[in-house]
């Protein structure tokens, strides 16, 4: 007899023996997190004895998240080449300790309160609240209350230069803000905190569907959820409470985020003079407001672009190396190879075998 499959409101309420285990030690948990960050040859005899006692007595796994300060995608993702999201059930009684990671993360609260600091700033989020956060910004999640339902939605950075993220327009202060976070420079720690309408079940039944083909291992999985995902973009904006209340984009932010978007959109023929031409600048004006807004050269923003695309395209089509090669402005191919190699450690030919999103790859042809 075939086991029953979980449905997604079994995913976002169960009770398993990992949240019993949680809900009895949130004390444990935050006295021991705090006292780890702690030289031990400062620590009272009886604060070495409690650690000792904690790290016998807490699974690996549980005792290894009290200790983290930092996350990687490569551990979160599984198979983080292919996968660019994924979505988890916030563990309602742990305690996380101050840390940061070098994904996209998206916080929405189903149901209840979650209580965070972020930033160095305490912050409740209630029912239709959302937290986005981006690479660098560093936050605490508190235990919260048995009625808590939230859902952590992870995204690679990498999913934003791919063709699936549609801008929503000009103003948009999400497309903004996620641009910002591949390219601008890392010396802030931005967040945005959008309060929607806790009543509308459409960003609710969008993330379901999400997880949904997260359970699954069928052709397009990676197409519908990021296509999904352009969709909770855009509901996120429009079931804000008040349209009014979302943070407003200065100029230059505005300025910057259609230059990039421009390179990305014409990275195969795009030069720092075409570039400053299409806007009416000097090529040397362009290549400074660039570097001044996000830490990188013209150079380096357009190679990233192309061998990202170069990547799409290995893993989601039969297209030869050559072809793709051009595709992305590259008419050199031992000169494409040695990019490539440089960027990913490994050849084209060797980048596809290892990461194919197609059933039935058609033989390379390379000639």
């Amino acid at each position: 007899m075939s086991k029953e499959k979980q449905t997604f409101e079994q995913f976002l309420y169960a009770y398993d023996q990992t949240e019993i285990y949680n809900h009895n030690s949130v004390e444990e948990q935050h006295r021991y997190a705090h006292l780890y960050k702690k030289d031990r040859s400062e620590l009272k005899p009886e604060d070495l004895e409690f650690m000792k006692e904690f790290e016998e007595k807490t699974p690996e796994t549980l005792l290894e998240l009290s200790q983290r300060t930092h996350y990687e995608a490569r551990r979160i993702f599984p198979n983080s080449e292919k996968k660019q999201i994924v979505i988890y059930r916030h563990s309602r009684f742990f305690y996380y300790p101050e840390h940061d990671h070098d994904y996209i993360e998206i916080i929405y609260v189903v149901n209840g309160e979650l209580r965070q600091k972020l930033n160095g700033k305490d912050m409740i989020l209630q029912k239709g609240d959302v937290c986005i956060l981006d690479l660098n910004s560093r936050h605490t999640v508190y235990p919260a209350e048995e009625d808590n339902v939230t859902i952590n939605l992870l995204l690679r950075p990498e999913y934003f230069e791919h063709k699936f993220f549609t801008k929503l327009g000009d103003n948009d202060v999400i497309s903004s803000f996620f641009l910002q976070a591949l390219h601008e420079k890392k010396d802030t720690q931005r967040y945005l905190l959008l309060h929607t309408d806790k009543n509308d079940s459409h960003m609710y039944n969008l993330l379901r569907w999400i997880w949904e083909e997260q359970q699954v291992d069928r052709p397009f999985t990676d197409a519908i959820q990021s296509n999904i995902l352009n969709i909770f973009l855009i509901e996120l904006v429009r079931s804000c409470v008040n349209m009014d209340d979302l943070p407003q984009i200065n100029k230059q932010h505005t300025m910057i985020n259609k230059v990039l978007d421009y390179i990305s959109e014409n990275c195969s023929t795009c030069s720092i003079t075409d570039l400053a031409d299409h806007f009416g600048y000097f090529s040397t004006y362009m290549g400074d407001f660039i570097k001044r807004n996000t830490g990188q050269s013209f150079s380096d923003i357009r190679l990233k672009i192309r061998l990202n695309e170069a990547k799409t395209l290995l893993k989601s089509t039969n297209m030869s190396i050559v072809e793709i090669a051009e595709s992305i402005g590259y008419s050199n191919i031992s000169h494409f190879y040695r990019l490539f190699r440089k960027d990913c450690s490994m050849t084209p030919i060797q980048y596809r075998a290892a990461f194919s999103l197609l059933d039935n790859s058609a033989e390379e042809i390379t000639g």
